[in-house]
């Protein structure tokens, strides 16, 4: 047949492929929407053609007939100035904990809840004050698998997916699928992210967007109804605009403040009958879209606050199933989270050995050493491959360890013959922070029999 295109002959004020783009005055002073071109609707708190009407509400109440603030409940007008501070039963005594949340008189190992003191898991009694001596595990935290485990932090921000780089709405005739994602199709799969650079802060924050360009990211991704449902809150420091969509629907807005209904939804075909499951099988869980910014007052700590948690999520960032299930415990460490197995390669000018020889002088408690590994990379960063007659130490198993005997300051690894060491790395072990070695050194030798000094270090020194 004969090959058609078409265009769209825009209106004024209006732009975009099929002309669903249009801007307001000042973008509405980022405090409210743009709803056609011209016409801003505006948050709770704001007035004005271009919202430039503060009432004073701070974000936590609304504009009363002759622009004054209504504070919301929980919230009473503050004593002094402008604005909406928190109000409960204790407001005037002890103060409060939140909004509408009253303090406790003494709350030793505990989190106040509304005037109650919660206990720890380890002390008891009304002012949390009293030990348990029940505890006595230890256990090692690793990393968070949030498709068994979503319910982590409160905030289900803290799980989400890295920032990607998409196209912003109607950027182009055509334009591919959810939220901006470009048109490829790869391993069955779609793909998105159009690959231009995303300007961020080292904590993530987006410093700005380039023309047409949008960043999104994912919350409580294949997740399969392993979430909650119900109204979350998600808020926001900074100026800028929030989308959602897929799981989640934005039920109302406000400055710093937007409540979504979010409803998981699982595809069997994606999940049951698999080996594995398909990523991006269908669309799921709650995508975070950052539209605008302001490079003054940038977009920068989202928090999404899963639903009966808002009150409380500042003093108890964790879930009570998390914690219920860490009640049994008496000692945590926090492995991966604390980064206490980080890679910490400490590079060295390569030198040809056949074995190398790991002496410790002291360690963090005084005692003797515990490594679960020795590993070694070559000059060009390939992986040097160790055994040992303790086999611990080579095994590629950070759960097992070097543990020396009485007396017994040092091992020996044997590499294959013409290694050149370019860099090694001890791992910690799974035991405790006393047992690391804070002064050692390293020896290589081409027959077990000669050594020469390849490394010697403190803890105090800087690895360069």
């Amino acid at each position: 047949g004969n090959l058609r295109s078409w265009n769209c002959g825009c209106h004024q004020d209006y732009t975009g492929a099929v002309c669903s783009r249009f801007d307001c005055a000042a973008g509405c002073n980022f405090r409210g929407h743009c709803i056609a071109s011209g016409v801003c609707s505006c948050f709770r708190g704001f007035k004005g053609d271009s919202c430039e009407i503060d009432c004073g509400c701070d974000h936590h109440g609304q504009c009363s007939s002759d622009n004054k603030c209504i504070c919301d409940q929980g919230w009473r007008k503050k004593a002094s100035g402008p604005g909406c501070e928190w109000d409960c039963a204790t407001a005037d005594t002890l103060g409060c904990t939140g909004p509408g949340q009253s303090a406790c008189t003494e709350c030793s190992y505990g989190t106040c809840f509304d005037g109650k003191c919660k206990c720890w898991a380890g002390y008891s009694g009304p002012k949390c004050d009293v030990p348990r001596s029940d505890l006595r595990v230890n256990m090692h935290a690793f990393g968070i698998n949030v498709a068994l485990s979503p319910s982590t932090f409160v905030d289900v921000m803290k799980t989400s997916q890295e920032w990607v780089s998409v196209w912003n709405a109607d950027t182009f005739a055509g334009q591919f699928s959810y939220q901006g994602g470009s048109l490829l199709w790869e391993n069955r799969q779609w793909q998105w992210g159009n690959g231009q650079e995303i300007l961020q802060t080292k904590d993530g924050y987006i410093v700005r967007l380039a023309e047409n360009q949008a960043v999104i990211s994912l919350a409580l991704r294949d997740v399969c109804l392993h979430a909650p449902e119900g109204r979350y809150v998600v808020t926001y420091d900074g100026d800028g605009e929030l989308d959602f969509g897929m799981d989640a629907k934005a039920a109302s807005f406000q400055k710093g403040r937007i409540d979504i209904d979010f409803t998981p939804t699982c595809r069997r075909e994606c999940w049951y009958d698999k080996k594995t499951y398909e990523a991006y099988c269908t669309d799921n869980g709650i995508p975070i879209t950052v539209r605008k910014t302001n490079p003054a007052n940038p977009i920068r700590n989202i928090r999404i606050i899963m639903p009966g948690f808002f009150a409380s999520h500042e003093v108890e960032p964790f879930h009570p199933w998390f914690l219920k299930n860490l009640e049994r415990f008496s000692f945590i460490r926090f492995m991966d989270w604390g980064k206490t197995n980080e890679d910490h390669w400490i590079p060295r000018n390569p030198v040809p050995v056949r074995f190398v020889r790991f002496t410790y002088l002291a360690t963090k408690g005084g005692g003797a050493a515990r490594l679960s590994e020795l590993m070694f990379r070559d000059a060009d960063g390939g992986t040097v491959l160790c055994n040992s007659t303790v086999p611990e130490i080579c095994d590629g198993d950070p759960n097992t360890d070097w543990a020396p005997e009485v007396g017994m300051t040092h091992v020996i690894v044997e590499v294959p013959e013409g290694s050149g060491l370019g860099s090694y790395m001890w791992m910690t072990s799974g035991w405790a922070k006393r047992v690391d070695p804070v002064s050692w050194f390293v020896e290589g030798s081409l027959d077990n029999e000669t050594w020469m000094v390849l490394d010697s270090r403190s803890t105090q020194q800087v690895v360069t």
